[in-house]
């Protein structure tokens, strides 16, 4: 008898064989053929926040793309799986620390081999990381372990 771990694995396993394969199928397309190849190889991965994390970049630099990925995702998962590779992560903070903060990351990473998200500034209080290692830059902003952040009320949530 399959545990239920198992029996989830499995079938998502399932579902990202037959989204490789309908990007396999893609990948005739004369503009963005070599592209939907590399996608189908890369939805062969089985390690989920990888996948995910390759997918947040790759959509990143291929904004065209998301349209169409999105469809064939959304075709074959879960909507919240699919949601996890497709949203944002919006930081509000009123005093401007967490913006500062999180632009000395990505200066400090920028150079090196680690993914570094985007920042799109909305306004004097508001920012979205995009890309790329967001999840880990929103958490890092929203723990308190920081010393720049102690007394600075951070809050995030998912946009599209």
């Amino acid at each position: 008898m399959k545990t239920f771990k198992e029996l989830f694995l499995e079938m998502s396993g399932k579902a990202l064989s037959k989204v490789s394969d309908d990007f396999k199928s893609k990948s005739d397309d004369f503009t963005h053929g070599r592209q939907f190849s590399y996608l189908a190889g890369l939805m062969r991965n089985r390690n989920h926040k990888q996948l995910s994390k390759e997918m947040k970049g790759f959509i990143s630099r291929n904004k065209e793309m998301k349209d169409v990925i999105v469809k064939v995702l959304s075709k074959h998962l879960k909507p919240y799986e699919v949601k996890s590779i497709v949203e944002d992560i919006e930081i509000t903070d009123r005093t401007g620390k967490a913006l500062d903060v999180a632009q000395r990351y990505i200066k400090t990473y920028k150079t090196t081999r680690r993914p570094v998200p985007k920042i799109i500034e909305k306004g004097r209080d508001k920012f979205i990381l995009k890309g790329p290692d967001e999840k880990l830059v929103a958490d890092m902003l929203s723990d308190k372990s920081i010393g720049a952040l102690k007394n600075v009320n951070v809050k995030t949530r998912k946009v599209k």
